[in-house]
């Protein structure tokens, strides 16, 4: 028995992805949506399993084939971080937040983070009550202490 613990490794969830024998990965089909911004970021959105996971269907819901969307992040430090990542993803898009009809974020934050998410709350008091919200948090093993990322998915309005 210790030595099959022995033979174990820890490994990271993307590892883990990649021991999987599955023939294709689901890819979320972009080419149906006007998205400015990395897709990437989707994909990294969809996959990565969090504290509050966003999943394929909360990207559906959000993205629109009829109005343009747009993706930003942010990266900050400090108590602060989560907020004003969040703003900073705000002003790095290209359109006014009376704009948006809908928004996804994703909070990054590394596993010791210990931050008050209060901040973002109120923030989000400031934004139009007219725009859903969907919202997540997972890990990010590349933020170090006091780091935290946002990124963005903004539709804007018909």
């Amino acid at each position: 028995m210790n030595e099959d613990k022995d033979k174990m490794k820890e490994m990271s969830f993307a590892e883990l992805l990649d021991t999987l024998e599955v023939p294709e990965p689901y890819r979320f089909p972009y080419e149906d949506y006007k998205i400015i911004g990395d897709v990437s970021e989707i994909d990294r959105i969809i996959y990565t399993p969090g504290i509050i996971n966003l999943d394929v269907a909360d990207v559906a819901s959000t993205l629109s084939a009829k109005a343009v969307n747009y993706l930003s992040g942010a990266t900050a430090n400090g108590e602060r971080a989560v907020a004003d990542a969040f703003a900073e993803a705000i002003d790095k898009l290209p359109i006014k937040p009376d704009s948006i009809s809908k928004m996804l974020f994703q909070i990054w934050l590394p596993r010791d983070a210990q931050y008050h998410i209060s901040d973002l709350a109120d923030m989000l008091k400031g934004v139009s009550a007219d725009i859903d919200i969907c919202w997540g948090i997972a890990y990010d093993e590349l933020l170090a202490a006091q780091q935290a990322r946002v990124t963005l998915l903004a539709v804007g309005k018909n």
